[in-house]
């Protein structure tokens, strides 16, 4: 199926376990692929040209957030590049935890300046938190219209 990039608001990549390294890095590689699209948005006739699509992880079962962070790091060594540039907005693990980036752009619950990511490690939380970051992202970008003329 073909869609525009233009409206699509965020994916979600749904997992049962993710309890490997390469199972890890592949799902980075997915979300790297929609990363590198360029959706162009208008804002009151200004055109926004930085604007990524969001992209969230939700994870039935996983690994603590410290081998995320391990394997996260080792994938940015050998592809030699940032997570921030090409990784999820949000990584969350059913009643475990939640990391999201909590730069400039969308603050959730944790205030954290210079900071770039933040961990919500409230286990019973963890569902209500990645539920009120989409909430948030999509209330965001719902003041943001595509500009689909530029397709003809």
């Amino acid at each position: 199926n073909i869609v525009f990039a233009e409206s699509v608001v965020a994916t979600i990549e749904v997992k049962s376990n993710l309890n490997k390294k390469e199972d890890y890095w592949k799902l980075l590689e997915n979300i790297k692929s929609v990363k590198t699209l360029k959706p162009i948005y208008t804002l009151s006739g200004f055109k926004i040209t930085e604007h990524k699509i969001v992209s969230m992880v939700f994870c039935f079962n996983g690994p603590s957030h410290e081998t995320i962070n391990v394997w996260g790091q080792q994938y940015c060594k050998k592809h030699k590049t940032e997570l921030s540039e090409t990784g999820y907005n949000m990584f969350c693990v059913l009643n475990k935890y939640c990391i999201f980036r909590s730069d400039n752009r969308l603050r959730l619950m944790v205030d954290r300046p210079g900071k770039l990511w933040s961990i919500f490690a409230n286990s019973q939380d963890s569902l209500l938190c990645f539920y009120l970051y989409l909430l948030e992202w999509t209330q965001k970008s719902s003041k943001i219209q595509a500009d689909y003329l530029r397709y003809l």
